[in-house]
């Protein structure tokens, strides 16, 4: 194979463990608002449904969720694509397909840099993010040229995948 593909596999125990809490908290909460006397159940059943509907969110964006960061080879005319696909369930959709042309850098930033990551954030007309952990410690920020306008991607920080980006991409 003369492209990269990568699928980074996220095992984080903070998700599943925010996810588990949150059920035990909603279940909880269910059981205190049937428990006889007690003052406006009403508020226990709210707070049930807001913890479920909080499992609901980080499970679905994060434990369920995963992409393929791929670099395809070359075409007819020598052009390379970089392609992600995300996978929820047995469903694979391609949620982006660029060619390495338009791609104008690709820097790991550490999370801690807020400053740097902002910076990067204002300079973008469009911010598009790829990520399955919600506590991630450092991102991939790929810029691009789209047209008119300049998108950034937030990627998972994959050593190899910023150096594919940079290596496959054409001067």
């Amino acid at each position: 194979m003369n492209g990269y593909e990568i699928t980074p596999e996220y095992k984080s125990t903070a998700e599943k463990l925010l996810v588990a809490l949150a059920l035990i908290f909603a279940a909880g909460s269910f059981g205190a608002s049937r428990v006889s006397g007690v003052p406006y159940p009403a508020i226990f059943q709210f707070a049930a449904v807001v913890f479920l509907a909080a499992a609901f969110v980080i499970a679905n964006k994060s434990l369920l969720r995963s992409y393929t960061y791929t670099i395809t080879e070359p075409d007819e005319a020598g052009r390379r694509d970089f392609l992600i696909t995300e996978h929820y369930g047995k469903k694979h959709t391609a949620v982006c397909r660029v060619e390495l042309s338009q791609v104008l850098a690709a820097e790991t930033v550490p999370m801690r840099e807020k400053a740097r990551i902002r910076e990067a954030e204002r300079a973008a007309n469009v911010i598009y993010r790829y990520l399955t952990p919600l506590f991630p410690s450092e991102v991939l920020l790929v810029t691009l040229q789209t047209g008119d306008a300049v998108t950034l991607l937030r990627l998972p920080a994959e050593k190899g995948l910023e150096n594919a980006l940079m290596t496959f991409r054409p001067q």
